[in-house]
């Protein structure tokens, strides 16, 4: 009787039961990310990237792109730039002005991933398991490498800016940004949909099917695997302080995790649709997450609520 009370309490602690702030409904919401200067959330949806302010969520932009769904989205490191990604073109704005300082385009296929490596190059994740590197003042990539035997649905760069990783659903590929080079394969038991590193960059985190993954980028070892989600993790991203982990998932649930240990945190629940994409603010404070009906959430960590 005692452990049946005892894990009813534990369930209860694990789950969020205050309100989060729903600041905006985008259609056809794919990604968000919200800048590291602290505003505003980009949101990308059917022809454009729509802008709001934090923490109210009031309107601030649409970046049009032509009637285009936009299936990436991703700041520069100093918030400068917004690049998002389409079939076959990438558009990039500076954010002070939303003025549109760049059009790649070519036979990408679906730009289903990007990540800045440094102010003014980009990294380009396809559909057909390719990664570019744009020079954003270049009409055409510095390089192309075929990277994936598979689509890649997450690409991301570590906070030294000298490794890479991308995820797709034949492995984990590891590499240097210096001279593109291998480091690991990790290989994944399930289809691997998003990934990211910890700012120290000891850590790379995997959503793998239903699976949070963690491994030592060093010696490619796994640290844990931990299956709480009942559907598969589409977002993952860990912390400004390295302490914890959030992870969107088709359950339609946000999930916070201990990112040393992958123990459970927090279950919160809220929206009704598979949740796609999750983003913190810079200061850790809260946590944007967007789902498969538009809808756009804004939680107060660690609680979960806002008021």
């Amino acid at each position: 009787m005692w452990r049946m009370a005892s894990l009813i309490v534990a369930a209860f602690l694990c789950t969020a039961l205050g309100s989060p702030n729903e600041i905006a409904t985008v259609r056809g919401l794919s990604e968000l990310a919200i800048s590291p200067a602290g505003t505003p959330l980009a949101v990308g949806g059917t022809g454009a990237v729509q802008l709001f302010a934090l923490p109210r969520g009031e309107k601030q932009g649409t970046l049009d792109f032509a009637g285009r769904r936009v299936l990436s989205v991703a700041f520069s490191g100093d918030g400068a730039l917004l690049a998002a990604g389409a079939w076959n073109e990438i558009r990039v704005w500076e954010t002070s002005s939303n003025e549109l300082q760049a059009v790649l385009s070519g036979d990408m296929g679906q730009v289903q991933a990007l990540s800045f490596t440094s102010e003014g190059k980009l990294l380009a994740g396809t559909s057909r398991g390719e990664v570019l590197l744009w020079e954003l003042a270049e009409e055409a990539p510095l390089w192309t490498e075929q990277r994936h035997g598979s689509p890649i649905y997450d690409i991301a760069v570590s906070e030294d800016r000298t490794t890479a990783a991308s995820a797709g659903t034949d492995y984990v590929a590891l590499w240097s940004l210096q001279d593109g080079e291998d480091i690991h394969r990790l290989r994944a038991t399930g289809r691997a949909w998003t990934v990211t590193f910890t700012p120290d960059g000891f850590l790379l985190v995997v959503g793998e099917g239903k699976v949070l993954r963690a491994w030592d980028t060093a010696v490619g070892l796994e640290v844990y695997g931990v299956q709480r989600h009942t559907g598969c993790i589409w977002s993952v991203k860990v912390s400004p302080d390295g302490e914890t982990i959030a992870t969107g998932s088709l359950d339609e649930t946000v999930r916070v995790w201990h990112a040393a240990s992958g123990e459970l945190l927090h279950t919160w629940e809220g929206h009704g649709a598979s949740v796609q994409s999750v983003s913190f603010s810079p200061d850790g404070s809260y946590l944007a997450s967007g789902a498969g009906d538009g809808r756009v959430f804004l939680w107060k960590v660690p609680t979960g609520e806002f008021p």
